[in-house]
């Protein structure tokens, strides 16, 4: 099964990745809305897109079922990185986390 589902994530263009990490970005800025330090950075990313990996796998995280999850690569025009984990079901984020890199 996890063959089958590897095979259709590589079927998959990289425009629908892409478009899943903005999805999760759009959702993660949302969430730091309180956060002033954290909005400022994200408002300065931009998704690298060829670091977007997508992972389909069909299970529950506790109780909740979770259907990806996508990692992806930020970066700012002044050098800054991060990288983003997102959890989504249905095609939306239900978690989002931000690891800043220096």
């Amino acid at each position: 099964m996890k063959l089958i589902t590897t095979i259709l994530a590589l079927c998959l263009p990289l425009s629908a990745w892409a478009d899943s990490a903005q999805v999760c970005l759009e959702y993660g800025k949302q969430q730091m809305a309180e956060n002033a330090e954290m909005r400022n950075l994200l408002s300065m990313m931009h998704i690298e897109p060829d670091s977007v990996v997508e992972n389909r796998y069909d299970a529950n995280v506790g109780s909740q079922p979770v259907a990806t999850e996508l990692s992806a690569g930020l970066r700012s025009r002044q050098g800054e990185a991060a990288t983003m984990l997102c959890l989504l079901n249905d095609d939306r984020p239900l978690y989002v986390y931000f690891n800043t890199r220096k």
